[in-house]
């Protein structure tokens, strides 16, 4: 069950030792991966991505992941048709980038109408109140984000919008960014 946090195994360390990324508690909501070209940020994202739909159902998560490495990362998910994955962006332009953040941004407005017609205020407490319409946490994985704002225009300017709108209200609505880059040149509005 996803409904307080998710918990991603990512690897061992020592005997029975499994170090996880947790996300959903306190003040662990998102996270960000940078390091220099084959430090292994696209490794430890399939390593997360792997283990999320190894320990939870489409019921449970749901994924929107959008690869600027010219589609080489995520093919192997749309390949293989990942049932966890609402988008999988492999070919992805800025534009299907801003895209696929507005329709994170719709479905947290969406379950903001549902949760003030319960009088809840997070995902938890609306799984708690309404079992029979439970809500899967969501979970974006963005490599190599920094194409997004290569350019200062406009729709730079709207994609920051929404991920600065995800990163402060994710939370509540079980939405969670997992961020990879080299750089954070650009994106200097984050």
């Amino acid at each position: 069950d996803s409904s307080k946090f998710i918990e991603i195994p990512i690897g061992q360390s020592g005997v029975g030792r499994t170090h996880s990324l947790k996300l959903g508690v306190g003040t662990a909501q998102h996270a960000i991966i940078a390091g220099k070209t084959g430090s292994g940020k696209s490794s430890m994202l399939h390593a997360i991505i792997s283990s999320a739909v190894l320990k939870y159902s489409p019921e449970n998560l749901r994924l929107v992941l959008l690869d600027f490495k010219k589609g080489v990362e995520f093919q192997v998910y749309s390949d293989n048709q990942l049932p966890h994955a609402d988008i999988i962006g492999i070919e992805s332009h800025r534009e299907f980038g801003l895209s696929a953040l507005e329709y994170v941004d719709g479905c947290m407005q969406r379950r903001g109408e549902l949760f003030r017609s319960r009088g809840v205020q997070d995902i938890a407490s609306w799984n708690a109140a309404v079992p029979d319409q439970h809500l899967p946490r969501m979970l974006i994985v963005v490599d190599e984000f920094q194409e997004l704002f290569v350019e200062d225009d406009k729709l730079s300017n709207q994609v920051s919008l929404i991920l600065d709108r995800i990163v402060r209200q994710g939370r509540s609505f079980g939405v969670h960014a997992i961020l990879s880059s080299q750089t954070l040149a650009g994106a200097y509005s984050l």
